[in-house]
């Protein structure tokens, strides 16, 4: 069963939007190769993304990805780390050491773009 946004996300022109973007678009389905397994994925109004969770922040991360710009230059170092979260977060979940939640996938998947495009304009 998939995550439920609905008690979340009450605003009426949010609701249509992401259900315009990662529910109707045939974008997803067709050219983002994911597992799309329901316990990993969010719904709203009953549908299920053509994504998971951690895919989900993975698009967010990569449209606010420019956002990077506007940070002065920093030490590589913070988004290594960040960037290494997201990678022992996924390898213990598929070795099956332990279990995540959708939260985390979906902020894992966030800050990875964000970390990359940050770390890239650091060097």
């Amino acid at each position: 069963m998939p995550t439920s946004l609905d008690a979340l996300i009450r605003l009426a022109p949010l609701r249509r939007l992401l259900t315009r973007i990662f529910i109707d678009s045939s974008f997803w389905y067709r050219h983002w190769h994911c597992h799309r397994l329901p316990a990993r994925s969010y719904s709203l109004g009953g549908r299920q993304f053509h994504v998971c969770a951690r895919c989900t922040g993975l698009a967010v991360g990569i449209v606010l990805s420019p956002l990077a710009f506007m940070f002065p230059r920093h030490h590589p170092a913070p988004f290594a780390t960040v960037l290494g979260v997201l990678v022992i977060d996924g390898v213990s979940q598929g070795l099956r050491l332990r279990e995540s939640n959708n939260l985390l996938r979906f902020f894992t998947g966030l800050l990875a773009p964000l970390s990359f495009f940050g770390m890239l304009l650091s060097l």
